[in-house]
């Protein structure tokens, strides 16, 4: 239909119900004017639509929803996706519609893994793209802990029951972390200790710096249980000293039963790994009678990537992205570097290593747990480096340890000049 005042035509693409009745494709009307062309709706079938009548996706300007039912909007995540895949989409494309419709496109659409793109997410706004996605926890030797007749705990209480029978065997250390860097037990062990002791609630209170959040109960129960590491002799002896390739390898000798590290490892130390040593990956033990969900896992994206809005080659940095979270892009990753990348799907049909494998299986076992203090505050990511380091050394106890730490985030809180972030789940 033409309205020759106004030159506006609008073609029914689609106007069938939601079960396609007497053949009809569902709701997709293509409205054209002298300025571009936009749908209203995008039902399930739009892209069969669009085919069918010869219309170019990359003509469309903007697609305006009347309701979210799926005859009337199910179109719409295909439509984005031959965007990136097929159309290779480079210009802007407006999307509008009722209330509820900006938190149900990405859950009817994500190709990646949810909340690998947390980190990068800044104000509620996305500032860049996550290619990697860390998986950390606590590794051993499959073989050696099997012929050791060890199994891994459930438990952090079973984690030092563990820990005292190694210890009086007296053939390796149970522990041994990269000294040097104390990021490897904030980062990867007391962050999930706090996580599953005190539960979400807790690391949003620290996040967001609210009063007295350290001192909380449960994540003072947290930090003591990490301290008996170093309080009852299970870290090997020299591990302060060491740089993470050196303890990494001091492990890779037998010295030392666990190691916390991410699933960067297995690619780290491929050159001075034994053969047969196959290590593996589970998660820090937890709680029986912790708030947070025990196999939730110590996950998140990384390797952020950017393309900038004044860039001279935008079309171009995007595509590149595009490349980059294809699923054969992940597949090459996972074979060849033992790494993860947060494609979903990205690791079907590859040939992976132990250590891939379980790397994999926790993330898809669990929710991903997310602390972004260190993150949003540089002074008090420092402070947590120096003071887990005199805590992990006897240098400081857990009291010491907590004292400062609440110390750093109400300096921070008190700072005016230090934008804040809020976290609200």
């Amino acid at each position: 239909m033409t309205h020759p005042a106004s030159a506006v035509q609008v073609q029914f693409l689609g106007s069938g119900d939601a079960f396609g009745s007497g053949g009809r494709l569902q709701s997709c009307i293509l409205v054209g004017h002298p300025g571009g062309r936009f749908l209203i709706d995008c039902g399930a079938s739009a892209m069969i639509s669009l085919r069918r009548f010869g219309v170019d996706p990359n003509s469309i300007d903007g697609i305006f929803l009347t309701h979210l039912h799926g005859d009337h909007y199910g179109g719409l995540p295909f439509f984005i996706l031959d965007a990136q895949l097929v159309s290779r989409r480079a210009a802007p494309l407006l999307v509008a519609g009722p209330p509820g419709l900006c938190g149900r496109l990405p859950a009817a659409m994500e190709t990646l893994f949810p909340g690998s793109q947390d980190s990068a997410n800044f104000g509620g706004k996305q500032l860049g793209v996550n290619i990697a996605y860390t998986v950390s926890g606590i590794w051993y030797s499959k073989p050696a802990f099997e012929k050791a007749g060890y199994t891994y705990p459930k438990t952090w209480a079973e984690m030092l029951d563990l820990c005292e029978r190694i210890k009086k065997e007296g053939k390796a250390a149970p522990w041994t972390y990269q000294g040097k860097y104390p990021y490897y037990i904030w980062g990867i062990v007391l962050n999930m200790l706090i996580y599953y002791s005190a539960g979400t609630e807790a690391l949003i209170q620290l996040d967001n710096l609210e009063p007295n959040a350290w001192k909380n109960p449960d994540v003072v129960r947290a930090v003591e249980d990490l301290y008996l590491l170093w309080d009852r002799g299970y870290i090997m002896p020299g591990t302060a000293g060491l740089t993470h390739t050196e303890s990494q390898t001091e492990w890779l000798k037998g010295n030392a039963v666990f190691l916390p590290c991410g699933n960067w490892l297995e690619n780290e130390m491929k050159t001075v790994t034994p053969e047969g040593f196959d290590m593996v990956v589970a998660n820090v033990p937890g709680y029986a009678d912790g708030k947070g969900a025990q196999n939730d896992v110590n996950a998140n994206g990384g390797e952020t990537y950017i393309v900038p809005s004044k860039a001279k080659n935008v079309k171009h940095g995007m595509e590149y992205l595009r490349c980059l979270l294809s699923k054969d892009s992940a597949k090459f990753f996972a074979e060849n570097v033992s790494a993860i990348m947060p494609v979903i799907g990205g690791t079907e049909g590859a040939k992976l290593s132990e250590a891939v494998k379980s790397a994999v299986a926790l993330a898809q076992g669990g929710n991903p747990v997310i602390w972004n203090l260190p993150n949003w505050y540089s002074s008090i990511s420092k402070d947590l480096e120096t003071k887990t380091g005199e805590l992990m050394t006897g240098v400081i106890k857990p009291a010491d340890f907590i004292e400062a730490m609440q110390k750093s985030a109400d300096a921070v809180a008190a700072d005016p000049d230090i934008t804040k972030f809020k976290r609200e789940k």
